[in-house]
């Protein structure tokens, strides 16, 4: 009954609260706006409303890291209020770009708990990014996907910069200096979700020399000079004389001159960041003061005036912020090198309970065999997957410790990894704890051992699926 109420309100949310909240755009995030309707509807004070909330605040503050590129395939169940955020660090200057393609197959109005991890129609092993094909899109179903920059300064504020609260988002900001950023997702309470998640970095600039790339860099930030007299405030890009250097951004040339060390310099504005580009040692100057130029217009030309002569002709080209002087440039036009892993984990298990192997395995708080240990983790451990990340898995498990194993190391619960003896009328409990609810008990006549299939464990605990009975958990003591 309880549930049939709160999945009524919580389709009434969804049919009213688009328009309203909509109105209201300036009152906070799409997440603040929904977290709003459901203490206005009377969900907050219920179990399932208050557990999306304390989900929503556990995923900042409990964050999964991880290396870029990134990718991740991964699952929202109907009836848990579940959030994930990924902690990242790109480089100051690098573009950071978030998307997301996520599906569902729960239809407006649906009971929570009866769709299915697989949808009807769908082979087993389909990836994730494929799956979205097949499954019922309801068009109200949001996920909830939020963009903050938090200070590596402890006494300055989280600020969010960005969300979506679509199927299919696209988020982008350019990284700034001594921050990293959270993503966080979160479906609206009911939905199950499936998505994938990917996070890349690219230059925020265009490169400065026409029909080159990161691989002309030659001499990079912070090289001595002058014997050590001086730093490299700069990167140096050798070129053919005469090749174009172009304008890696919008912008207005302030300054056009020549002077001992640069040669033939010229200055462009870039108004839009806060910042201004130099171009130094050209060959020759094609622009004046005031002209406006557009990504691409051509400069000048690579020489080595200045005090370049006695080397090949390059490009000196440096980035100037307001109150900090020069930056390291190279970031903000290289391309990074490297693209987000193949996601080759089945996504079949997306969802499900699953099982370590006979062996003991650590688990890793990122999809790496060089990230930090979790811990080491028991064979024939229970599991719950959540996500697939090339060939690792993100699970949860029972105590609600996440982390990721190599795929290669999970298997089905589905066939017993023995037959336990157990004594009857011992209680199944739900979860592997004794203060958890009792479910059931062992069939049979009070005394006796009987021999039951077990799936998995967890400490002194075993999940048994009795011939006659409930499937649940039964502590090893009462063998």
């Amino acid at each position: 009954m309880v549930l049939a109420i709160i999945m009524a309100l919580a389709v009434q949310l969804t049919a009213c609260d688009r328009s309203e909240l909509r109105q209201r755009m300036n009152d906070g995030t799409a997440h603040e706006q929904y977290a709003r309707s459901l203490a206005d509807a009377g969900l907050d004070g219920t179990a399932l409303g208050r557990d999306w909330l304390e989900s929503a605040s556990h995923a900042l503050t409990s964050p999964t890291t991880v290396a870029l590129p990134f990718r991740e395939a991964g699952y929202f169940a109907p009836d848990e209020a579940g959030a994930i955020a990924y902690r990242v660090q790109p480089q100051r200057g690098q573009q950071l770009r978030v998307t997301v393609h996520a599906r569902t197959s729960t239809p407006t109005g649906a009971h929570a708990g009866t769709s299915s991890t697989t949808p009807s129609g769908t082979p087993p092993g389909t990836p994730a990014h494929d799956v979205g094909d097949n499954l019922r899109q309801a068009p109200a179903v949001r996920l909830f996907v939020d963009l903050y920059e938090v200070p590596l300064d402890s006494t300055r504020r989280t600020r969010h910069i960005g969300g979506s609260d679509s199927l299919d988002v696209l988020l982008q900001t350019t990284a700034g200096r001594d921050v990293t950023y959270l993503i966080r997702l979160q479906p609206e309470l009911l939905r199950d979700v499936r998505y994938e998640i990917t996070v890349e970095v690219a230059p925020s600039l265009a490169f400065p020399v026409e029909g080159r790339d990161r691989r002309a860099v030659q001499s990079y930030w912070g090289a001595a000079r002058d014997g050590g007299a001086r730093d490299h405030q700069g990167i140096d890009i050798f070129a053919a004389r005469g090749t174009p250097a172009i304008a890696s951004a919008d912008g207005v040339v302030r300054n056009v001159r020549v002077t001992n060390l640069g040669g033939k310099v010229v200055w462009l504005s870039d108004t839009a960041a806060g910042q201004s580009l130099y171009y130094a040692h050209l060959d020759s100057q094609l622009v004046k003061p005031g002209d406006g130029v557009r990504v691409g217009d051509t400069l000048g030309l690579v020489g080595n005036t200045g005090n370049a002569r006695t080397t090949a002709p390059h490009l000196h080209f440096g980035i100037y912020r307001r109150g900090e002087g020069a930056v390291d440039p190279f970031p903000f036009v290289a391309a990074p090198r490297g693209r987000p892993p193949l996601l080759t984990a089945d996504t079949i298990w997306l969802g499900r309970d699953a099982r370590t192997a006979r062996d003991e395995v650590m688990l890793r708080a990122a999809p790496s065999a060089s990230a930090t240990a979790v811990r080491a983790v028991a064979g024939s451990t229970m599991l719950l997957v959540e996500g697939a990340s090339g060939n690792w898995l993100r699970v949860r498990l029972p105590d609600a410790t996440p982390g990721y194993l190599p795929a290669s190391t999970v298997q089905s619960t589905t066939t017993p990894i023995r037959a336990g003896q157990l004594a009857t009328n011992a209680p199944i409990h739900a979860q592997p704890s004794a203060a958890s609810l009792v479910i059931d008990s062992l069939g049979g006549e009070g005394g006796r051992m009987s021999s039951v299939p077990v799936l998995a464990r967890y400490g002194e605990w075993l999940l048994v699926d009795p011939p006659e009975g409930r499937r649940g958990w039964v502590e090893m003591a009462s063998r």
